[in-house]
């Protein structure tokens, strides 16, 4: 202690560390700090790893020492709304695109069959879980029933928890709510674990489009201001199917004439048009019906008029009977069929509660599988909309080199002027997906760069050229055989574990060029990465052919066989069916 006061006084620097505590701020607040990025870098100390980080203060972004810091935002992505954190490679599109993809996909319709993304960006799980349409088991336990209707998990401590499912249920939209279990009889469950799916859901993951594989090019004009060419193919597979839920209602009232009834006898009405219609004439549940097809009879009395002889001898004969009503049913409306899929029935003789002067109501659902047709509006999650102008046969489409013809043409034009360069890149890392059997997460600003991308395109092709993907056409589920691909990488002479590990970056790449090279009959062995780079670019210009890592194919026309001029880009995008439906 003495030897410690003789010392001189000296000024200690205090290196800032981040800490785990989170204040939680007002915008007017956070204007007095300088505040660091979510990304920034940090060592194991948890202080900064740079000698100057990037941080904005009040209206100012700049670059300062760590000493100046005083906070760090949390997450890259808590300044956005959970809409615009789904959109993956945000930061490379122009800020009205991420709008109007923010909104568009407020306008997704829900479909028969959901995909979840291929690229996604870890938020669609946390939006599902929070959307109120899927259930989460609230103890663990062994699921003891999951039918249609309900699942039922007996908890360790015995007791019972039953999760009533929603079936068919109209929303406001007039789309369809349908919950389904995603577990068996028999299965453990934790607490929180998603035990059903929703209209929306795929996996207990937000699902709100498809994935299709797609070509950015132009294609007999048919795709002119931004129209989308479709291929049979999704028609087929019900890929963009959606169910549409229409209420229909009708009220019997009394009048000065006397009272509405609701009925099966109507005038002037074949027994043809009432087969549907059960003894109260209201229709049955399951009935197929077309327009004008009746869904509930009614009559309704008629002002009395002058009366014929003929018609005062009937009149004295059958009484009331014959009195004149004219018939008010309720019938399907023009250019709307379906099916009946669910009755209520209220009646105030049955103490039902019923607005003055109504004695009866009665509402009848109508669900309707909509296709995807012309006119039909797409819209993917970069703001890039567009409406279907053709269903083109298969056959007919554009197809890739070992003979799968592509779902869905884009016009590139529509790209550069738009400013959202992330439906390219989501095309390739999507690409890269589809073949190695994976899923991706870009979160917004902590996502894939360039160089993870060339890197999965290039395992994607060394995946393909080992014969580790099965490229069977059709089949939307492979799953890479990776021992399979790092053996033959290995036997061509290279490390097939750098080549599928992401400790190496760029070294998937460099591998996929320099083999590349070699199946054209080029020596790269030799060769220094910026020689390879030169050579690539060569063979590119000379030979008209684009590298694995560019993600474009050479793509042969469907109508005659003979390939494109250009190399086309082909990939994986994630495409919704909007709610401007054409029907």
């Amino acid at each position: 202690a003495r030897q410690l006061s003789k010392l001189p006084a000296r000024k200690i620097k205090i290196v800032p560390f981040v800490s785990s505590e989170i204040v939680y701020l007002t915008a007017d607040e956070e204007d007095k700090y300088a505040i660091a990025q979510a990304n920034a870098r940090l060592d194991p100390n948890n202080q900064f790893a740079d000698s100057h980080v990037e941080a904005r203060l009040a209206e100012r972004y700049l670059v300062t020492a760590p000493e100046e810091i005083g906070l760090m935002d949390v997450s890259s992505k808590q300044i956005f709304s959970v809409a615009t954190a789904l959109i993956p490679f945000l930061e490379h599109n122009d800020a009205n695109r991420a709008l109007m993809g923010s909104n568009m996909q407020r306008q997704a319709v829900p479909l028969l069959r959901p995909e979840a993304p291929l690229v996604a960006t870890g938020m669609e799980v946390e939006a599902a879980r929070y959307s109120g349409e899927v259930f989460l088991a609230k103890n663990p336990g062994v699921v003891t029933s999951a039918t249609g209707s309900q699942v039922v998990i007996t908890n360790d401590n015995g007791e019972q928890d039953a999760y009533p499912l929603m079936k068919f249920v109209r929303t406001n939209q007039g789309t369809c709510i349908n919950q389904y279990p995603v577990v068996d009889r028999g299965d453990r469950v934790e607490a929180g674990q998603v035990i059903t799916d929703s209209s929306g859901t795929d996996n207990g993951e937000l699902a709100l489009g498809q994935n299709v594989l797609c070509a950015f090019m132009s294609w007999e004009g048919y795709n002119y201001e931004d129209a989308i060419i479709i291929s049979s193919r999704l028609v087929e597979a019900d890929k963009f199917t959606s169910i549409h839920i229409s209420k229909h209602e009708i009220e019997a009232r009394g009048t000065k004439l006397g009272p509405e009834e609701i009925t099966r006898d109507i005038p002037n009405v074949g027994e043809e048009s009432l087969r549907d219609l059960d003894e109260t004439g209201i229709i049955r549940i399951g009935a197929d019906v077309g327009p004008g097809d009746i869904l509930v009879g009614k009559i309704t009395p008629k002002g009395e008029t002058e009366l014929s002889a003929e018609e005062k001898l009937l009149r004295a004969i059958f009484g009331e009977k014959a009195r004149e009503v004219k018939d008010t049913s309720l019938r399907m409306p023009h250019g709307e069929w379906g099916k009946v899929i669910n009755v209520k029935e209220f009646a105030g003789s049955k103490g039902d509660d019923l607005p003055a002067g109504v004695n009866q109501w009665v509402q009848v659902w109508v669900a309707q599988k909509r296709k995807l047709s012309v006119g039909d509006k797409l819209a993917g999650r970069h703001g890039n909309k567009g409406v279907v102008s053709i269903i083109a046969p298969a056959e007919d489409m554009p197809f890739l080199p070992d003979g799968t013809p592509v779902d869905m043409i884009l016009n590139p034009i529509g790209v550069p002027s738009r400013m959202n360069l992330g439906q390219v890149l989501e095309t390739h890392l999507g690409w890269a997906a589809q073949t190695l059997g994976i899923k991706v997460l870009t979160p917004v600003f902590d996502g894939a760069d360039d160089a993870a991308i060339e890197d999965a395109l290039a395992r994607a092709w060394l995946a393909r050229k080992a014969g580790a993907v099965d490229n069977t056409p059709g089949n939307g589920n492979p799953t890479m055989q990776l021992e399979t691909a790092k053996a033959w990488v290995s036997s061509q002479g290279y490390d097939g574990e750098k080549a599928f590990s992401d400790d190496y970056p760029g070294e998937a790449k460099d591998i996929c060029l320099r083999l590349w090279l070699e199946d054209l009959g080029i020596a790269s062995r030799d060769l220094n990465r910026e020689e390879l780079e030169q050579a690539v670019d060569r063979v590119n210009a000379e030979q008209n052919l684009a590298s694995p890592v560019q993600g474009k194919v050479v793509l042969r026309d469907g109508h005659t066989g003979e390939p494109f001029d250009q190399p086309i880009t082909v990939g994986n995008i994630y495409m919704m069916k909007l709610n401007h439906l054409v029907e």
